[in-house]
């Protein structure tokens, strides 16, 4: 009988194929490939059917071994693959390995999956006593696609160590009824630089991602941190800093106990200090980010200068932002919306301030505005749409021009704007959702502000010009015409436009209402103790009668 040799030959090249199609998928091409476990094995060798444990990854024989493997040049990568199936009763550390940018060491959890890259879908990492990971003195190591929860303690803690990534690590509530999650998500000791923090998402923390003095060229990407008791984000002393892509949601969050029929829910009093702090930092850009339900205000600069502030959506604070700057900042606020954060007045700077650019924002219904301690500064192009009779607080000694005043007090020397914003969602604006601050193609905001390089050259740095609103409109600060607002669009057609039209027209009646000057009135003949008293009647007397005179008019409107 003669053999089939060709069928032969074909079976055997296709088991090669699969065979080297596996070892490709387990190891990467060219890998170093060491596994670890809880307890390991007693011939510890860092195989898959020999691993390591905890302690053998640390000992200074496999730390040889990895450096050995990492000097040699001949590998594309060391990857550390680490068992989520187990409780760790200790930190995983990593400490004096190596890695260089030709061959970085990766450290994952997919050990029993069918690929270690790191590719695959985030994996658990859960230590009961001490950090989640420990990175000390190391060099190049990427920590990629791990949920970490280190409920005793931090979840990763870097100490002098350098290009050090963060890559979609997460940190996580095992059970919702856990109150105390990990002390920090990511905590630095002594000297590091090149560290990157992308698509990290942290929730339930105790205290906040703080990157102080030490840490050089580190920047937050892409990620979040929700429900901190705390601050969710402190940058303190350091140069340099970068955030793209942050949202802080609920922090210093504060759990209201259970009350029993009939019982009074506790009142809550906004904190003063803020959902991100930057202090005595220089060249910083803070920009995309989304602040949202936090209990004291969006952000602080305090001693900071040369730094960006745009893009920001805040929604729902106790206010906006509070800084406490110096001479010559060079600080600029610009492309962002404070929505309905009225809980506490919003303070630009509590200290005199001077060179700072406050312009392309938009400001609907704050509790009030003070800009008062700035001088020598650009306010302009910016949405005031507050409640009746409200109130922005500026100096007479700064450049202001084209700033949108609706049911807000104009000030004296302000080349104002007297009109609706005529937002698209004017009908139905809640001001919870971004898009409802896109204009209307027909709005008096489009093209209806000052260009702020041309008005004022080389007073303003070119750093303040961001290339993109945060609704991806292009930006082109060389350009003829400019919007008022955070929205940099030609906007979208509205074909409902009574409700609009009603309130242009009211427009003189409200100018006229905010000119009587209630403030002034009340301060020279009713005393302080009941100020506040006449102030709510004339308030409920003024929006009544804007209603009734809205009715009158759109009788006329709609014929």
């Amino acid at each position: 009988m003669k053999k089939n040799y060709r069928a032969l030959s074909m079976i055997m090249a296709l088991v090669m194929v699969f065979s080297i199609f596996t070892v490709s998928a387990i190891a990467g091409d060219n890998d170093y490939v060491r596994y670890v476990t809880a307890t390991g094995s007693a011939t510890a060798k860092g195989t898959k059917s020999n691993p390591w444990s905890l302690d053998d990854l640390a000992s200074e024989n496999a730390v040889a071994l990895i450096n050995e493997k990492i000097s040699a040049g001949d590998r594309t990568g060391v990857v550390i693959n680490v068992s989520s199936d187990e409780l760790y009763y200790t930190t995983l550390v990593l400490n004096g390995i190596k890695g260089t940018a030709t061959t970085p060491v990766t450290v994952v959890c997919n050990y029993n999956a069918s690929v270690t890259d790191g590719s695959g879908s985030n994996s658990g990492l859960t230590t009961e006593q001490g950090n989640g990971i420990d990175i000390i003195d190391c060099t190049f190591i990427t920590v990629k696609n791990i949920s970490i929860s280190a409920v005793n303690g931090n979840g990763i803690h870097i100490k002098n160590s350098s290009d050090v990534v963060l890559e979609n690590v997460d940190s996580y509530v095992a059970n919702q009824s856990v109150k105390k999650t990990m002390n920090k998500p990511v905590d630095f000791e002594g000297e590091n630089k090149n560290v990157s923090i992308t698509g990290c998402d942290f929730k339930y923390v105790e205290a906040p991602i703080t990157i102080n003095t030490g840490v050089e060229n580190v920047s937050f990407s892409n990620g979040s941190v929700e429900y901190s008791k705390s601050a969710a984000l402190i940058v303190d002393g350091v140069d340099g800093f970068n955030v793209d892509g942050f949202t802080a949601k609920a922090a210093y969050y504060v759990e209201i106990p259970e009350v029993g029929e009939g019982e009074a829910i506790p009142n809550v009093e906004p904190v003063t200090d803020a959902a991100v702090v930057i202090k005595n930092c220089n060249n910083v850009t803070f920009a995309n980010a989304k602040i949202t339900d936090s209990n004291g205000p969006a952000i602080s600069l305090i001693n900071t200068k040369n730094t960006v502030v745009s893009n920001v959506f805040s929604q729902g604070n106790a206010a906006f932002m509070i800084n406490s700057l110096q001479a010559d900042s060079y600080v600029a606020v610009t492309y962002c919306i404070s929505s309905n954060d009225n809980k506490l007045p919003t303070v630009f700077s509590t200290t005199d301030t001077t060179v700072m650019g406050i312009f392309n924002n938009t400001f609907y219904k704050p509790k009030s505005l003070d800009m008062s301690k700035l001088k020598l500064s650009v306010i302009a192009n910016n949405i005031y749409d507050m409640e009746l009779l409200g109130e922005v607080k500026i100096a007479k000694e700064n450049w202001f021009n084209t700033n949108c005043y609706h049911y807000t007090n104009v000030n004296d020397g302000d080349d104002a704007v007297l009109a609706h914003p005529q937002y698209a969602s004017s009908q139905t604006m809640t001001g919870t959702v971004l898009s409802e601050f896109i204009l209307d193609d027909d709005s008096p905001m489009v093209e209806g502000g000052t260009n702020i390089y041309d008005k004022y050259g080389v007073a303003v740095p070119l750093t303040w010009f961001v290339a993109q609103d945060m609704f991806g409109n292009t930006i082109d600060y060389r350009a003829k015409t400019a919007n008022i607002g955070a929205y940099a669009g030609v906007g979208v057609q509205v074909k409902q436009r009574d409700e609009i039209d009603q309130d242009a027209d009211l427009k003189e009646f409200k100018n006229a209402i905010t000119k009587m000057k209630i403030k002034s009135f009340l301060d020279k003949f009713i005393p302080a103790p009941v100020q506040e008293f006449f102030s709510n009647i004339f308030s409920k007397f003024a929006e009544s009668a804007t209603k009734v005179i809205t009715k009158i008019i759109a009788k006329f409107v709609n014929k």
